[in-house]
């Protein structure tokens, strides 16, 4: 989960293990470019309850943004609706965008200004020694070999 001041109120996170991007995905072939989708009245997909959800919503009325926001439940559901023409774009963390560009007929357009977020674990602020202990592992974990091979596999930062 990215690791944000608002959910740092009501959770703790471990120590971060990756560093996200958010990223706009649009289907393959598209002349359509982030100021377009900024500002040319487009319907662009997000996942419901995600960082980058509340960051168009609040960029769009601050930056005065022509765009209409569509809610998912998953990433993926929004890659759906850009394929079968619902909406012309989908923000999302780059991991998705990524594996979608993989498997499916749409590529990673690039990032729409929101700076990068850490990922963690979260955990209730009760839960101290569930916190150590993951901690503990992830700590672990990356100094393994097997870290290495995950980070490369998954290209993440």
């Amino acid at each position: 989960m990215s690791i944000t001041p608002d959910r740092l109120k009501k959770v703790a996170f471990t120590n971060p293990y990756w560093k996200i991007e958010q990223v706009m995905v649009v289907q393959k072939g598209s002349d359509l470019t982030l100021d377009n989708l900024l500002h040319g009245k487009k319907l662009i997909g997000v996942q419901q309850g995600t960082s980058e959800a509340k960051w168009l919503k609040e960029g769009a009325k601050k930056n005065g943004w022509n765009l209409e926001l569509r809610y998912y439940n998953s990433s993926p559901l929004a890659v759906e609706d850009i394929l079968n023409g619902r909406i012309a774009a989908a923000a999302m963390d780059d991991a998705p965008a990524k594996d979608a560009a993989g498997k499916k007929d749409v590529k990673v357009l690039g990032t729409f200004g929101m700076h990068s977020e850490d990922f963690g674990y979260a955990i209730r602020k009760e839960d101290k020694a569930l916190m150590a202990d993951i901690n503990e592992g992830l700590k672990r974990l990356m100094a393994s070999p097997h870290w290495k091979e995950l980070v490369k596999k998954y290209d993440i930062k």
